[in-house]
């Protein structure tokens, strides 16, 4: 288990600086300097995003199937509702914050735009991270450690010529899908309980409204505590 978790830690230590230096190598610095500045902000996007609560509430079910098949289909459904919701509204909001504080950085938005627009596949992986973890199948994580440099070499040495930057989307969103298909099918293999149906994912039941009720009435109090706070 420990040495499975060190092998993907050294990989992805040793592959860090692998997208700037094929920028560097295709296109040129300023190339680097926009990704750099579209990458950040799309992290920025990505924390606001609440998947880190996952990773404390499924160990605590892995010995629960039920309990650990209803949070999981729940996440997911919320992971790719509130995913592609988010990344519509982020791409078009930020773009007009930082070109008044910071125009600058406008030749970044572009990018940072399309990037945005994978948040779903982002949720997700995030999500069968979070799960994988939880029923500590590392050795399916490392492989997807490796095959994730195989496919960033080769989208970026393909299509940062002949697409500029915008490689950098495609490299992701190539990444990304390959990961949630790989991810689902590894865990339905050892984790039939875990199969996904579509009528799951699209439709809402009066449990889900339920829960969003709660959520409301949560954020509501929230709200109302901390605007006592300041008068």
């Amino acid at each position: 288990y420990g040495f499975w978790i060190m092998l993907r830690y050294a990989v992805s230590r040793a592959t860090k600086d692998l997208r700037p230096w094929l920028i560097r190598t295709f296109l040129n610095t300023e190339a680097v300097a926009i990704f750099s500045v579209a990458v950040n902000i799309l992290t920025l996007a990505q924390d606001a995003f609440p998947m880190g609560m996952m990773s404390g509430l499924l160990p605590w079910e892995v010995n629960n199937p039920k309990r650990f098949r209803y949070i999981f289909v729940r996440a997911m459904k919320y992971t790719i509702w509130g995913g592609a919701a988010a990344g519509l509204i982020f791409a078009f909001a930020i773009p007009p914050v930082v070109g008044f504080v910071l125009p600058k950085y406008l030749p970044a938005m572009p990018l940072f735009q399309v990037l945005m627009l994978s948040l779903p596949l982002y949720g997700i992986s995030r999500l069968y991270l979070a799960t994988l973890i939880a029923l500590r199948e590392q050795k399916i994580l490392t492989a997807r450690t490796f095959t994730d440099v195989v496919i960033s070499v080769g989208t970026l040495t393909v299509f940062l010529p002949l697409a500029g930057l915008f490689a950098v989307a495609i490299e992701r969103w190539l990444n990304y899908s390959w990961r949630t298909f790989f991810y689902y099918n590894q865990l339905v293999k050892k984790y039939p309980f875990l199969r996904l149906h579509l009528s799951q994912l699209l439709w809402f039941d009066e449990e889900d409204y339920v829960i969003f009720s709660r959520g409301v009435a949560e954020t509501k109090t929230f709200i109302r505590s901390l605007a006592k706070r300041f008068k």
